[in-house]
């Protein structure tokens, strides 16, 4: 009897044992899961929040701070629990941190009653690197002032002139008239990167031009820069060359990207102006690149 009472015991004290240890393995499912859960919500909101401010970045510091924190508060962070920063060497760069407390439920039977659960995000914004959707107008780099009317296509030069044929535009994915005004209508279909040799089109294309910027404006008749929608026709996506003084067709470089919106043109002449806006797109980031930003950027999420 007492070897009986002995072994009983032994299954009560292994019994015990092995409760305390499904127990722990409960709480540990249970509340790390839940912890889990929470961390995944809280990086989806600093993702988010990151991405959404380092758009005003590096131009409006400020401004990006505050996006960053707005969209943090209307997805339930309290202002206490959310940290946000620009690094002085990296200004294009915003650091988000979001926190909560996660109160446990099984495992208080093990003395753990709450942790803290962390997201992290680092949002970036870069100049362009490579993109799509170019229309066909190499515009001369210059000291772009924000708002102001450029010349993306000229008209007739003077005898003498520096252009000798050519009037900005370009040869994108081939040549022609039907080609140059596909490309002006919706933007060439081909990828641009930064130093790619682009041919000129030579001649003015007085007709092509009309007819493209006849059916642009009447798509969008009522949008000005300061108010147009994400998909408005009239934003011209263009590339930026170093020097535009070529004879009949030759190649020139392009050293970079900017978004005007279209003005107008002149009927006579065949000039297009457009006005130099920021803009915000999707597209290749051209990572610690120098002497490349114009204006035209692309958000990424590094961290």
């Amino acid at each position: 009897m007492a070897l009986l009472r002995g072994e009983s015991g032994a299954v009560v004290i292994l019994f015990t044992l092995i409760l305390v240890a499904f127990l722990g393995m409960l709480a540990l499912g249970v509340d790390v899961g839940h912890a889990y859960v929470v961390r995944s919500r809280l990086a989806n909101v600093a993702d988010a929040a990151a991405l959404a401010g380092a758009q005003e970045l590096p131009d409006d510091p400020e401004g990006a701070l505050a996006v960053a924190r707005d969209y943090a508060l209307r997805n339930g962070i309290d202002p206490a629990d959310l940290t946000l920063y620009i690094p002085e060497d990296r200004p294009n760069e915003l650091h988000v941190s979001v926190r909560d407390v996660v109160v446990h439920s099984v495992a208080r039977v093990l003395g753990f009653t709450s942790s803290e659960v962390v997201g992290r995000s680092v949002g970036a914004s870069y100049p362009l690197a490579g993109v799509s959707g170019a229309r066909p107008f190499g515009v001369e780099v210059q000291d772009f002032v924000l708002n102001e009317v450029y010349l993306l296509k000229l008209g007739p030069q003077s005898e003498g002139g520096p252009y000798r044929g050519n009037f900005h535009a370009l040869s994108l994915g081939g040549t022609g008239a039907s080609r140059y005004r596909d490309n002006i209508l919706n933007g060439y279909d081909g990828q641009l990167q930064l130093g790619d040799e682009i041919p000129t089109e030579p001649g003015n294309m007085a007709g092509p031009t009309a007819s493209a910027m006849k059916a642009l404006l009447s798509q969008d008749p009522d949008s000005t820069y300061q108010n147009y929608s994400r998909n408005s026709p009239r934003l011209l996506l263009v590339p930026l060359v170093e020097s535009f003084e070529a004879s009949g067709k030759e190649a020139v470089s392009i050293i970079g990207f900017a978004m005007f919106f279209l003005e107008g043109w002149d009927d006579a002449t065949s000039e297009i102006r457009g006005r130099f806006i920021r803009y915000v797109m999707d597209g290749e980031a051209a990572w610690g690149a120098a002497g490349t930003d114009f204006g035209l950027r692309t958000v990424k999420v590094i961290e």
